[in-house]
């Protein structure tokens, strides 16, 4: 998505885009974080597309020292 400074808004940091699945509007203002749009589609804060089940699937990582990112993702699909 390309992210563009929101009209009559002096903050930079205010930006929207349109959403790459669906073409809704999505607003980001300062100060904010991921964006997910209504159709389910997820976006870091600079308008780049994280993968769909990114809130769905825990990395244990985030939770274990003794795991890096890599091996705790890898073992969030293993139900799958």
């Amino acid at each position: 998505m390309k992210m563009t400074q929101q009209p009559d808004q002096d903050d930079h940091a205010n930006c929207q885009g349109n959403c790459d699945r669906c073409g809704a509007l999505i607003l980001r203002f300062r100060g904010q974080g991921d964006l997910q749009c209504s159709c389910g589609a997820n976006y870091n804060c600079f308008g780049q597309r994280l993968r769909d089940d990114l809130h769905t699937r825990i990395n244990l990582s985030e939770y274990d020292d003794d795991l890096d990112d890599l091996t705790g993702d890898e073992l969030s699909y293993r139900d799958c």
